[in-house]
């Protein structure tokens, strides 16, 4: 079970790319954004790519 503390990181270490339009989450926790109003699940290593 994951503690808020380590969620927190996590949200944390969340990396906003403008240049091609993403998100990268290189934690090894799940995390969840909301972008424009619409909530996204970004996985453990994954990138989320955002329409532009």
């Amino acid at each position: 079970m994951i503690e808020v503390a380590d969620y927190l990181r996590a949200y944390t270490q969340i990396q906003v790319s403008e240049l091609d339009n993403s998100i990268y989450n290189p934690s090894p926790i799940t995390v969840f954004v909301s972008v424009a109003g619409k909530t996204h699940k970004i996985s453990s290593g994954k990138r989320l790519k955002l329409p532009n």
